[in-house]
């Protein structure tokens, strides 16, 4: 206890330059560590704690004073899709979006979850209602495909003369946000209803226009 003692005594009042005292606190922490593993090698445990639990505070000061430095690694992350769309006169594509989202979170009762995988059965056979248990989860049959669930969808990147000019096909899209509707009766010219859709999905890809295979520019 006494060395312990010492090293934090010495820790809190060594602060010379920031660049000596990390090197101060890596080789405390690789004393300390040292001394737990030996008395860890006479079976006892009283002995290693302390130097353990200085171990565990010295490590700690480490990561505060350390810059975290990135590394390229494999796991990507993607903004949301948000997407800004005119509403039509009879709200049909709102209305679908809508249905989309209850469908998904069928907040007033499963069926709601059916029905939105058997629309996908002409694109995904399997996803028929064709063996589903009144309860959500309890089916009769181990497997189904829960493609009907999501969509494909291509953006149309213009040129200045509005020709389509690149395609950006995102997969596996679907919809997790939908805007309200603003009316107002007041207003004395024609005013379009916009609404505000924002969808997650697994990946996106660039490809020139009506080519089947994507593209990756790497440099």
């Amino acid at each position: 206890m006494t060395q312990v003692k010492h090293l934090e005594q010495a820790i809190e009042g060594f602060r010379s330059s920031s660049q000596d005292e990390m090197e101060f606190l890596f080789d405390s922490l690789m004393h300390s560590l040292a001394v737990a593993s030996k008395n860890a090698s006479t079976q006892s445990f009283e002995r290693a704690n302390p130097s353990l639990r200085h171990a565990v505070m010295l490590s700690g000061r480490l990561r505060r004073n350390l810059k975290d430095i990135p590394i390229p690694g494999d796991k990507l992350e993607y903004d949301n899709l948000n997407i800004t769309f005119l509403v039509d006169e009879n709200l049909e594509n709102y209305r679908e979006i809508h249905g989309w989202l209850t469908g998904l979170g069928f907040p007033k009762d499963h069926s709601q979850f059916r029905a939105l995988q058997g629309a996908g059965s002409d694109r995904y056979p399997t996803t028929t209602d064709t063996g589903l248990n009144s309860e959500l989860g309890r089916i009769k049959k181990p497997t189904q495909d829960d493609g009907g669930l999501y969509s494909d969808a291509t953006l149309f990147v213009l040129s200045s003369k509005n020709n389509a000019n690149l395609e950006i096909r995102f997969r596996d899209i679907y919809p997790i946000s939908l805007s309200g509707l603003d009316y107002n009766q007041q207003e004395t010219d024609i005013q379009y209803l916009t609404a505000n859709v924002t969808f997650a999905y697994k990946i996106y890809e660039f490809a020139t226009v009506s080519s089947s295979a994507t593209t990756e520019t790497t440099s």
